[in-house]
């Protein structure tokens, strides 16, 4: 392990939040965590933790995982990644994810890895079985798909299809699972879960996917465009999922695709909504998406098979869409390249480059703590200081200007 400190860039932009009533964060940091990586190969931030501790990898230059890493304060432990993509990582540190090779579940605890559902299922019998991990909570509790076990005795040791789990890794570093069905006899995947056990994912088989929230032991189906590809992919503790919908029949590419939110908080009255496009994309997807309502994931278009660009964004009900690299000022030399996942103090796993520098694996974090709509100076009170503030202001302005408190870039 090499120790070293991380690095912070401060961004001079304010995004005005909606989801406390009047809040406002205000500059962002550009954490650089590559800094505690020895050499310092390409690395990609792709999960995080309440605490803010950071969850990725180091990759190869054709984009082969080297490494598999958490970044917490200022430390970066690796392990060897042998094809392991990452998911998730809970508050203690343990990282899930899945194998590219034959689908193989893990977890990685104090640096060594866990098989799951078991041990068993490491070795070549279980070989083309289905065993994947795709979430975790911050209890540790985590979600996915396994292939369905026969009558003990029975061979091969697994069946076809497979159907929702959840577990997470006793004391004695074993894990512990409980398999929770197939819904509608189809394949169930779990791929998010809240700190409530709820887990929402999806249900179906050859591209056809239907999203479904499993909740206190019952399956419920969730609202959908009508159309064939539909994937939750987190949930909230607000009983707020995210994630996409199709807008084609047909199995969809990547430019097929809107981002989605369902509000899960009465199972009989579930509602879907769509963020939309931002610019002229061809499809949007939310990624992650925190008790305050903010979310994350991208945009991109495509011409055929062809991506034209792909671009990270950030949603909220009151902004709308943002490109995450408004928020840095235009001479930050920082560029965001993705965007995975946040937490529930607004700090966002990201991957970003400096200056035209290989990929590396940052956190972004709200420099200025919340504070009331008008507190223009950030000091508590809303008085003339701030009414001097906004009167300077008058007049065009760029995004998410502190004054523009209507966001429409005119003061």
């Amino acid at each position: 392990m090499k120790q070293a400190s991380a690095i912070a860039v401060t961004a001079s932009v304010t995004l005005v939040f909606p989801f406390v009533a009047g809040a406002q964060v205000g500059d962002y940091q550009v954490v650089d965590l590559s800094t505690t990586l020895p050499d310092a190969p390409p690395s990609y931030g792709l999960a995080i933790n309440e605490s803010g501790d950071v969850a990725g990898e180091t990759r190869t230059a054709f984009g082969f995982p080297l490494e598999v890493v958490l970044f917490a304060g200022s430390d970066a432990s690796a392990t060897p990644a042998d094809n392991r993509i990452v998911y998730g990582v809970s508050g203690d540190g343990t990282i899930i994810g899945t194998r590219t090779a034959n689908p193989l579940a893990w977890a990685l605890v104090d640096g060594e890895y866990v098989c799951v559902p078991g041990p068993e299922w490491c070795l070549p019998f279980y070989l083309y079985a289905d065993k994947r991990t795709y979430a975790i909570n911050e209890a540790g509790v985590f979600t996915g798909t396994v292939s369905p076990e026969p009558e003990t005795g029975s061979w091969p040791p697994f069946l076809p299809g497979a159907e929702l789990f959840t577990g997470f890794i006793d004391e004695f570093g074993m894990p512990q699972i409980e398999r929770l069905g197939m819904f509608n006899d189809a394949i169930t995947i779990g791929r998010g879960i809240n700190s409530a056990g709820d887990v929402v994912g999806s249900y179906g088989i050859s591209s056809q996917d239907e999203p479904f929230l499993y909740r206190n032991g019952t399956f419920h189906e969730l609202p959908t465009l009508g159309k064939t590809y539909n994937w939750p992919v987190a949930i909230n503790d607000a009983q707020t999922a995210a994630g996409f919908v199709s807008l084609l029949q047909t199995p969809p590419g990547p430019g097929q695709t809107v981002g989605a939110l369902w509000n899960v908080a009465d199972v009989n009255q579930i509602t879907l909504e769509t963020i939309g496009q931002f610019e002229d994309s061809t499809s949007t997807r939310l990624l992650d998406i925190n008790d305050d309502g903010l979310a994350v994931g991208f945009a991109v278009k495509v011409d055929g098979s062809i991506q034209l660009w792909k671009k990270p964004i950030v949603w909220t009900a009151s902004t709308g869409i943002i490109n995450a690299n408004d928020l840095l000022p235009p001479d930050s030399g920082w560029t965001i390249l993705s965007v995975s996942e946040v937490n529930n103090t607004g700090q966002i796993a990201a991957t970003a480059t400096f200056n035209g520098s290989t990929s590396k694996a940052v956190r972004l974090d709200p420099a200025v703590a919340f504070s009331v709509t008008g507190d223009l100076n950030n000091d508590g009170i809303v008085n003339v200081s701030d009414l001097l503030i906004l009167m300077s202001s008058f007049g065009p302005c760029p995004a998410h200007w502190p004054a523009d408190m209507t966001n429409d870039n005119h003061v």
